[in-house]
């Protein structure tokens, strides 16, 4: 059984990553993947990625508001 998670957290982590290489520069992009995928986290580390990168200047750096399931958070 643990097996199996930790396949399936691994598919997920290649999916997430993929993602964000896909939408990596871009100004605007949308993202429709399936539910569980971990769209919330997705959002974030592209947010640190934007921030960590330098990408962002002006009141863009100064404040994010992230509005997530804090349990969904925790458990990603």
């Amino acid at each position: 059984m643990r097996a199996i998670s930790l396949s399936t957290q691994a598919k997920k982590q290649a999916l997430q990553d993929h993602i964000l290489k896909l939408v990596q520069g871009q100004r605007l992009a949308g993202v429709a993947v399936a539910m569980g995928v971990g769209k919330t986290l997705l959002g974030l580390r592209d947010m640190e990625s934007l921030l960590g990168g330098g990408q962002l200047t002006g009141s863009a750096t100064k404040h994010f508001l992230v509005a997530a399931p804090t349990t969904a958070i925790l458990d990603s």
